[in-house]
């Protein structure tokens, strides 16, 4: 009885298992209908892009991107078949049109607004291939917001190398035209420091590269030099300073807090009035702190040239507090204007942007009026030579591509 029972129980839920298996597989044939998303879309063009044009049938590909695009946002992915395609077939300029969604879906692009397009996104395109190269090589796979694609976008990116590749042995190419098949053959941030160099002059390329390079960052320095005083000032002598600079970077900007200090006794013995009472002093303890301003008046890969200016307080410290009297600091508005010059030693290029950091030399002239009423007359100004060590890093664009059902992924990124 209890054998029967226990082949009952299982035949049962056999027939239950087999009937909800029937009941799913019946639903799903009578779901005929289907709505085509941009995620399904994209995930087709990944597998679609490849096999088409490695069978030569390149006017197929071609109008599944045209549909793609007039339904869909234009995609990294999209974006470095057609430079690499235009490239290969003798018809590349600096534009991207090909019936790409600009403003709302089904809109097409001039040339002129093309050309706009291309200058506005084309290093967040580059940039987000990168992005996703790099986490290919490292096994990461493809991961949108609310979906994802797995080993798919690894077999794109091995296509999009080798169609680079092949494409490199040509002798043919304008520099534009090489960069962009060099970084799809070795994606790289490192390539994009040579966009700053004249044979990219002229180019969108190197415009837009200059404006998404310059996104704002942050731009550090410290220093160490020698401060020297003219004038009457000149009795204090020669002295060394150290120093820094901490600020902001936008474009060839750099806006910040400069700290500076002089010390070493004074070579003479000097006066000063504390409290009614004039006292000899050799002692010397200058600063500065103030409001910087650097403007770069060229700037290429190497190197970069800039004008400088500040206004702060300057201050000598020549007493200090002790038993006959207190502490006299004086005091002086400092306004000063310089140059200077970088010599950069390394850029590194990363996802979020770059960083440059270099070595220098900077010459700046004081403009000041110590006011030692009752003392020795210190009349004169001041001028400071300091070799610099800083870098900055500058945030970079990365594409961000949008659903039509309103979902954001960055590609790859």
């Amino acid at each position: 009885m209890k054998r029967a029972f226990i082949v009952l129980y299982i035949l049962t839920n056999f027939f239950a298992v087999t009937r909800a298996q029937l009941a799913d597989s019946t639903i799903e044939k009578l779901m005929t209908k289907r709505v085509i998303s941009c995620a399904d879309i994209y995930y087709n063009v990944l597998t679609l892009v490849p096999e088409l044009y490695n069978e030569g049938k390149t006017d197929t590909l071609n109008a599944i991107l045209d549909y793609t695009h007039r339904n869909c946002d234009i995609y990294t992915a999209t974006v470095a078949y057609l430079l690499l395609y235009s490239i290969e077939t003798h018809t590349f300029s600096e534009s991207i049109t090909n019936n790409c969604k600009y403003y709302y879906p089904g809109s097409n692009l001039d040339s002129q607004a093309g050309k706009a397009y291309y200058e506005k996104n084309i290093i967040g395109f580059l940039n987000a291939y990168i992005i996703g190269a790099e986490k290919s090589r490292n096994g990461t796979q493809y991961q949108g917001d609310n979906f994802q694609y797995p080993v798919i976008s690894k077999d794109y990116i091995n296509f999009i190398e080798k169609m680079a590749l092949s494409l490199s042995k040509r002798n043919d190419l304008g520099p534009v035209e090489r960069f962009i098949v060099e970084l799809y053959a070795h994606p790289d941030f490192s390539k994009f420091a040579d966009l700053k160099t004249r044979q990219y002059n002229g180019t969108l390329l190197q415009k837009a590269y200059k404006v998404n390079a310059g996104d704002g960052g942050v731009e550090y320095t410290v220093f160490a030099g020698r401060w020297q005083p003219f004038g009457k000032l000149s009795i204090l002598g020669n002295h060394p300073v150290v120093g820094g600079f901490i600020g902001s970077r936008e474009n060839k900007t750099a806006l910040g807090i400069t700290f500076s200090a002089s010390f070493n006794k004074s070579p003479v013995m000097y006066d000063v009035k504390k409290n009614g009472s004039v006292f000899a002093t050799d002692r010397f303890v200058q600063y500065y702190i103030g409001y910087d301003f650097s403007q770069a008046l060229y700037s290429l890969k190497k190197t970069e040239f800039t004008v400088n200016t500040g206004i702060g307080y300057d201050g000598i410290n020549a007493l200090t507090k002790n038993d006959k009297h207190g502490s006299r600091t004086i005091g002086s508005f400092n306004w000063n204007l310089g140059v200077g010059l970088k010599v950069f030693l390394k850029h590194r290029e990363k996802d979020e942007g770059a960083h440059h950091s270099y070595i220098g030399l900077q010459a700046k002239y004081n403009l000041v009026n110590y006011s030692n009423s009752g003392g020795t007359d210190l009349t004169g100004q001041s001028a400071c030579l300091v070799l610099t060590f800083g870098g900055f890093q500058v945030n970079r664009a990365i594409h961000y591509e949008t659903l039509r059902q309103a979902v954001r992924f960055r590609c790859w990124g």
